[in-house]
């Protein structure tokens, strides 16, 4: 067994790599500060998460990473063997009988305030990991301070007691002559210390006012405390503890276990479910339900470690699955924990407990939000609530934020609030168990009616509008057609939203699970229905079918026809435009150009009468993209540019970076491939910035298309990879159809898998055929290139391998494809 230091083993792995201090730091993610501070042995013992990424920088082999962390293990222990021996009378801090993980940041962050701030106050909700990230910082600052004391205010409900818990962590007698806090001044007055506060929120003014006297007259001493709200105290510094960092959920398919480690939640998951079962082990296929699981309790440490316990008697996939609400609040703990660190509702009714009525009321209202809220949907929420002045609900919620009990972010560029996961299920309970749900669901269905009715015009939506009011609240209208279709609900609200919603709101972007919900809501329809609710749906139906290829069926322009036949006994001569459109546009794709361009223009003439700009838009988009079909360029382009011009007018950025997807197609159409690659990698930024997941997935398809003609195959397989996953999650068939062409022609034109390639290529002709729709003019210049190449690479066989992928199943042809 080996003996050797932790730092000088670390040095000579790094020597033996090549590396610099600073070259390992970088690909560690660590501060060089830390590598040097680690080989030099004069930071006590490293942190076992940095031990893992130290050895994933390294690339050491199985052996080599366990003599490293055995060598860690022997640093920790000298070193909390040493914290006993040197420190026992100058701290009482609590010994730590856990891993501290994924906070290592945080700490240092801590330590660096302390240094430059007299007093530093953590915030965050309860089980963030504000008491382990103060303790640790606390223990790093242990040679700083002549002493360091721990002041653990939970057990004192009494707020006059906050003195004596003071002199009782200090171990300081009370004085018959002094107050207790004149005891405490007295004794600390000359000290350099550092004097830790734990949990405030329940003493909240007795806390500040004791530590606000102490540093008023101690001045070498130090404060660091920890609080669900602020203390109030001037010239306190507060760091306000995020989440532990979760991958996206859309992100988790293409993670590897070393992606996965690189987040927070997910390395303490794994430490803890290691220390629940030693046979646990994090193997590829977990990687996706281990994030889903962190995703869902956001990233909280102490819901992670709650449910990471469970992996003794349940499997991660049926933790996943069991991660209900009631399952949620009720996961316990250690017995040896704190009692409010136990379960989560004794942590989240500790809290709740601190509020007042109307708070309270107020925080199980909310909980009928998914995904979050603006203030504007918040006040539309208790518009029939009397008791709840829209003149006072900015200060109610800010109140909760004060608390940690509501999180508010303005990173986006749009003004949010949002009830942390295990929060929000404890707000719904409670909201339960006062008979509220009913009425608050319905609250939250008409304020989504309310969001809508907002723009209902067919004025443009401006980027700082959309994002500000409309980008994230699909979550929010899913939740209100659950109320609405569900037993209690209200069937009309629930048509109207699926109708309405996605022709104001979603016109540029739908899904697999929107088009289930509107045909939900068309199969409710009864005679008692409004014609011009059925046509909104219908309409809703026809946006739908757009990302997922299927705008050309038979069953689509039937939609359309309904649609245009409803509009018209409805009075409504915009929405007969609407339709209008949708059956010109799918003329257009057929070939039928003059029949479609006419209808086009008798749609767009009353656009035009009614003032609808965003429809007129759309309409002369569609007629740029006909004459494109019919092989006339330049008044293609013309079109699009004079579209162009009207979003750049209106401050539509999104709309802008669709249309340039089609200009770069139009560039492709005229022989210029490298221009149309350039300009369509330009956008796929922009459509990432604005979630616009299917054109996203279309642009990485045409930049595919264009890499593949230059033979930057590599290149081309990348973007195609990447289409083809977005695709496949979110259902578009089409894309999907289109990113499995692309790889089959890397698979032909560069691999020289001529066999794979031509399965696949029988794979897409049978879903382009399902999908009643023919290739377009880059997709049939690539598929004749690959059909040219097979059939001088194969043959007669050609055929009968066509045959066999077109019997493939989406998923074998998906398993096929990812491994090209």
């Amino acid at each position: 067994m080996s003996t050797k230091r932790f730092g000088d083993l670390l040095r000579e792995h790094r020597l033996r790599r090549g590396f610099s201090q600073e070259g390992l730091a970088e690909k560690a993610r660590i501060s060089p500060e830390a590598i040097g501070t680690l080989e030099r042995g004069t930071r006590r013992a490293p942190y076992r998460s940095t031990v893992v990424q130290l050895s994933a920088a390294l690339e050491l082999d199985e052996a080599q990473s366990l003599e490293l962390e055995e060598a860690a293990s022997r640093a920790r222990a000298r070193a909390q063997a040493g914290a006993v021996r040197e420190q026992q009378a100058t701290n009482n801090l609590p010994a730590q009988m856990s891993s501290f993980v994924g906070r290592e940041e945080d700490v240092e962050t801590v330590r660096a305030l302390i240094d430059e701030y007299r007093h530093v106050t953590l915030t965050g909700v309860g089980g963030i990991g504000k008491t382990r990230i103060a303790l640790n910082a606390a223990i790093d600052l242990l040679d700083a301070f002549e002493g360091t004391w721990f002041i653990d205010l939970t057990p004192f409900n009494d707020a006059s007691l906050v003195p004596i818990a003071i002199l009782s962590a200090l171990n300081v007698p009370e004085s018959p002559r002094r107050t207790p806090l004149q005891t405490i001044i007295t004794f600390l007055k000359d000290k350099h210390v550092l004097l830790l506060f734990d949990n405030c929120e329940h003493v909240i003014d007795s806390a500040a006012t004791a530590i606000q006297e102490i540093l008023l007259h101690c001045p070498r001493v130090h404060i660091l405390a920890t609080s669900r709200e602020l203390l109030g105290i001037p010239g306190e510094k507060t760091v306000r503890v995020s989440t532990l960092s979760v991958p996206a959920l859309e992100t988790a398919a293409g993670l590897t276990v070393d992606d996965a480690l690189g987040y927070g939640a997910v390395v303490l998951f794994v430490d803890r479910a290691r220390e629940a079962d030693s046979r646990f082990e994090f193997t590829q296929p977990l990687v996706a339900t281990i994030v889903e699981i962190c995703y869902r309790l956001d990233g909280i440490a102490l819901a992670i470690e709650l449910a990471a316990a469970r992996v003794n008697v349940l499997s991660v996939g049926v933790l996943a699955r069991k991660l209900d609400e009631h399952f949620l609040i009720s996961l316990g703990g250690k017995r040896t924990a704190p009692p409010r660190h136990r379960t989560m509702r004794a942590l989240l009714d500790w809290s709740y407990e601190l509020l007042d009525e109307r708070e309270q009321r107020i925080l199980r209202n909310l909980s009928v939000f998914a995904g979050g809220f603006t203030l504007e949907l918040a006040a539309d929420l208790f518009t029939n609530d009397e008791s709840i002045e829209e003149s006072s609900m900015l200060d109610l919620l800010g109140s909760l934020v004060d608390k940690s009990l509501l999180q508010f972010d303005s990173r986006s560029g749009a003004s949010r609030y949002r009830l942390l996961e295990p929060t929000r299920q404890y707000a719904r309970e409670k909201q339960r168990q006062q008979g509220e749900g009913d009425r608050a669901a319905r609250a939250h269905a008409l304020a989504m009616l309310a969001l809508v009715d907002r723009f209902a015009s067919w004025a443009f939506i401006s980027d700082a509008r959309w994002k500000a009011q409309v980008q994230f609240e699909h979550e929010n209208w899913l939740a209100a057609l659950q109320w609405a279709f569900g037993a209690g609900g209200d069937v009309l609200i629930g048509q109207r939203l699926a109708g309405e919603f996605i022709n104001v709101l979603y016109a540029i972007e739908s899904s697999a699970e929107d088009m289930r919900w509107v045909r939900r809501a068309i199969d409710s329809c009864d005679e008692s229905t409004p014609p011009s609710v059925r046509a909104k749906l219908e309409v809703a139906q026809v946006i739908c079918s757009l990302p997922l290829g299927r705008l050309l069926t038979a069953q689509t322009t039937a939609a359309a026809e309904r649609a245009l036949r409803l509009f018209e006994a409805a009075g409504d001569p915009l929405g007969g435009a609407v339709a209008q459109t949708f059956i010109g546009e799918g003329l257009i794709y057929k070939q039928s150009i003059a029949e479609g361009e006419s209808l086009l223009r008798t749609a767009l003439a009353t656009a035009q009468a009614g003032g609808a700009q965003r429809l007129v838009a759309y309409i002369t988009r569609t007629l740029s993209i006909a004459r494109a079909l019919a092989g006339d360029l330049d008044a293609a382009r013309a079109l699009m540019r004079v579209v162009l011009e009207m979003y750049e007018a209106a401050g539509c950025a999104r709309q802008q970076a669709m249309l340039r997807v089609s200009l770069a197609e139009y560039e492709f159409r005229a022989g210029n491939a490298q221009t149309a690659l350039d300009a369509t990698v330009a956008t796929i930024d922009s459509t990432r910035e604005y979630k616009l997941l299917y054109y996203l997935t279309l642009t990485l398809n045409n930049a595919a298309a264009y890499a593949i003609a230059l033979s930057r195959f590599e290149e081309g397989r990348g973007y195609a990879r990447e289409a083809l996953l977005l695709a496949s999650g979110a259902g578009f068939s089409l894309q999907f159809a289109w990113a499995s062409q692309h790889l089959a022609a890397i698979a032909a034109l560069w691999r020289l898998d001529p066999e794979r390639a031509a399965r696949l290529l029988g794979f897409t002709d049978a879903l382009f055929s399902e999908l009643e729709t023919s290739r377009r003019y880059t997709e049939q210049q690539e598929y004749d290139k690959i059909l040219t190449l097979l059939s001088r690479e194969i043959g007669r066989a050609l055929d009968d391998l066509l045959r066999e992928g077109a019997e493939w199943s989406a998923e074998h042809a998906l398993e096929e494809l990812l491994k090209i």
